[in-house]
């Protein structure tokens, strides 16, 4: 459940913010980036990188 809660907040932040994946990675407790990445490519078969790419071309809603 802990996971879930992470991960919708990172799709927020990546999908609606200007912060920095490194400054989201910190904003949500991970030590470094490379620890939130795999993290997220886990959960959702994408990176942060991409996944933010996909949001701002309309691709991907969530």
């Amino acid at each position: 459940m802990l996971d879930e809660r992470v991960l919708i907040e990172a799709k927020r932040q990546l999908a609606f913010s200007q912060y920095s994946i490194t400054d989201i990675t910190e904003q949500l407790g991970f030590n470094e980036a490379t620890n939130m990445t795999k993290f997220f490519k886990r959960h959702t078969d994408v990176s942060p990188k991409d996944f933010r790419q996909l949001c701002r071309m309309g691709l991907r809603q969530s």
